[in-house]
């Protein structure tokens, strides 16, 4: 056997984990073949990498039931040896801890959820500082780590059931999106507008009640000089949420609109006056369509990820404060609970 045929030894570092998209585990590029359950329990303990979880707070993470101890120990071991199938000694990034727990012996950077949230933190530090082209490269790079388009990306821990998945994977999606609408907000304020129009009409289709989504775009518009355009998006959005019981734009979309029928010149190159009479006489005329006729599925408020109908506040409070909420809750509900310390027990 010639050196070119001997397999390097296992090491941790030798692990990537994908949780944003379908469940993978590679090692040195080999894939692991993973059954359903083996993915819900990559999710569980390696989405915390590094981090002890006891053996009760696994089991309900995986099956929403009974407590199954006697299963989870016959899946560790399954996924232990799928582990070693695709590489030698990779089993050992499982640990077995005492008093019933166990470990992923990772470090985040191997977990595509935990860069995203790493990401997430620098850029929201910057965008404290208001180093907003520094906060926004960070805030790309986040999004970076989701496969898919950008405005609709991969599902997360696609495929997996469970009460406990499902909001996880909601978390993550709505963490997604609130930093896309970050982003656009802080390219629209370097005057970064090109990509950005078409992105916030892809985006208003996908989330239509979302009104931070309706109020960037008439921004971006306003500074594009394309006023009717922005009044359209304020009617459109309007007759969306007369759909909803007590719906209406908050009172800082509202003001908004009205600084654009005021013709603000702090939004934007001026409207000449046949541009803003024919912008007027239609939105007095014709209050909008419930939707938009697109080709996309529209979700209704239920189904959207950070939807927002008439909460005040700035998108700026969105980044610093939804950001981390979406992401938190896949920490919260996979993280372990307090107690799942083994010094404690």
């Amino acid at each position: 056997m010639t050196s070119s045929d001997v397999i390097p030894a296992f090491a941790p570092s030798m692990v990537d984990v994908r949780l944003l998209g379908v469940v993978t585990v590679s090692v040195s590029g080999q894939l692991v073949t993973l059954t359903h359950n083996e993915q819900l329990l990559v999710a569980a303990l390696f989405g915390i990498a590094g981090r002890p979880i006891s053996a009760e707070s696994l089991i309900e993470r995986i099956w929403d039931g009974p407590p199954r101890r006697g299963a989870l120990h016959e899946l560790v071991s399954k996924l232990r040896k799928s582990l070693d199938a695709a590489y030698p000694g990779a089993s050992a990034v499982v640990v077995t801890l005492p008093n019933g727990f166990y470990k992923a012996n990772l470090e985040a950077v191997q977990v595509d959820v935990l860069r995203f949230q790493a990401h997430l933190d620098e850029a929201g530090h910057l965008d404290q500082q208001d180093e907003l082209s520094l906060a926004a490269e960070r805030y790309r790079q986040a999004l970076d780590q989701w496969g898919g388009d950008l405005a609709e990306p991969d599902e997360p821990l696609a495929g997996l059931a469970g009460r406990r998945m499902a909001a996880v994977r909601h978390g993550l999606r709505t963490g997604h999106l609130n930093t896309l609408v970050r982003l656009i907000d802080i390219e629209l304020r370097l005057g970064r507008r090109t990509q950005a129009i078409p992105l916030l009409d892809q985006l208003t289709t996908l989330h239509p009640y979302d009104e931070h989504i309706s109020e960037l775009q008439m921004r971006a518009l306003c500074r594009a000089g394309q006023w009717t355009r922005a009044l359209a998006v304020y009617r459109e959005l309007e007759a969306r949420l007369r759909t909803i019981p007590k719906g209406k734009p908050s009172e800082r979309v509202q003001q908004l609109n009205q600084r654009i029928l005021n013709r603000d010149k702090g939004l934007g190159p001026p409207m000449n006056d046949d541009q803003f009479t024919g912008a007027t006489d239609q939105a007095a005329s014709d209050p909008g369509p419930a939707g938009r006729s697109t080709t996309g599925r529209q979700r209704r408020p239920e189904e959207g990820a950070g939807v927002h109908v008439t909460v005040e506040g700035d998108v700026k409070s969105r980044g610093a404060t939804t950001i981390g909420g979406g992401t938190a809750l896949f920490f919260g509900v996979l993280d372990g609970d307090k107690d799942d310390d083994p010094e404690r027990t």
